[in-house]
């Protein structure tokens, strides 16, 4: 069996190849695996027609809301703040609401 004889340029040389293969690696890393999804604060907003009705080819509320998304708002510790609105009709707020509020289910308003 040879003698292994690690020199000071050895040992540099190995040094310097790892060095390199972990740059190479972290490169590939990042455009290899996605980036997680930016974490959002979302508000539900619900509304009765009044907001939602169409008067002069708008719709006001939809357009607020819109407005505020495009616009970036962002809460103090840096989260996106993100507006969405329902058109619920007075009359089965309270049913939707009460359910949602004592045990947390999630009510599919689209």
């Amino acid at each position: 069996m040879s003698n292994f004889n690690l020199t000071r340029q050895r040992v540099l040389s190995l040094i310097a190849t790892l060095w390199v293969l972990g740059i190479v690696g972290s490169l590939v890393g990042w455009t290899v695996w996605p980036t997680p999804p930016e974490p959002i604060v979302e508000v539900e907003h619900w509304s009765t027609g009044h907001l939602m009705r169409k008067g002069e080819n708008i719709r006001l509320l939809p357009v607020m809301v819109e407005q505020f998304n495009q616009a970036g708002h962002r809460a103090k510790a840096g989260v996106r703040i993100v507006v969405k609105v329902h058109n619920v009709p007075s009359e089965l707020i309270a049913e939707y609401l009460v359910p949602r509020v004592k045990s947390g289910i999630q009510i599919d308003l689209t």
